[in-house]
């Protein structure tokens, strides 16, 4: 497997890990829906609330049944490797899955509902995922491919597709947060 994109997958364990005790459980992408709930103050009982609560438990079902491998509940870094490669890069989940979590975490990040993500949304919304805010700042200067000024959410939604499926160097969405992708090394501890 191209070393470009077993390091993205690498790197996006941190996003996930959010108790940071180097294990990736149900409580953490649930806690995270909580985060974004919380951060862009949407009620968990609202429509979008009940979709990304939902969205990311079957994410995290998913998660487990492919990445899982000792069925104890938690997922190790190198069982997060080898079970997203299988599932969303060599298989067919993504769409499944991936892009239904995806899109209710741009539709929560949307707060005035007008199809577009501003930089202080994206930067509010990759601050719960624990990118630093310079990254969040490069990130969204090289996702937003027509520089207007705000990502459309299909520019969001392919940037998510990119990053988690592409090995092509030249990607969009290889910046998708920041520039921590082109670290050759393991991510660092936070």
């Amino acid at each position: 497997m191209d070393r470009l994109l077993t390091n993205k997958i690498d790197w996006s364990y941190l996003h996930i890990d959010i108790d940071r005790n180097g294990l990736i459980e149900r409580q953490d992408l649930l806690g995270l829906a909580s985060q974004v709930l919380l951060t862009f103050s949407e009620p968990s009982s609202t429509p979008k609330g009940q979709a990304l609560m939902g969205a990311f438990d079957r994410f995290w079902d998913t998660l487990a049944a492919h990445c899982d491998t000792d069925r104890d509940g938690r997922i190790t870094p190198a069982e997060y490797r080898t079970g997203m490669l299988a599932a969303f890069v060599d298989g067919d989940l993504f769409d499944q899955i991936f892009q239904p979590a995806a899109e209710a975490l741009a539709v929560i990040a949307d707060t005035d509902g007008d199809g577009t993500i501003d930089r202080s949304e994206f930067q509010a919304m990759e601050a719960v995922l624990g990118v630093a805010e310079n990254q969040s700042h490069i990130a969204f200067d090289r996702l937003d491919t027509d520089a207007n000024g705000t990502l459309e959410v299909s520019e969001y939604l392919a940037a998510v597709r990119g990053y988690y499926t592409s090995d092509d160097p030249d990607a969009p969405g290889n910046w998708l947060y920041g520039a921590t992708f082109r670290f050759p090394l393991a991510p660092p501890e936070r």
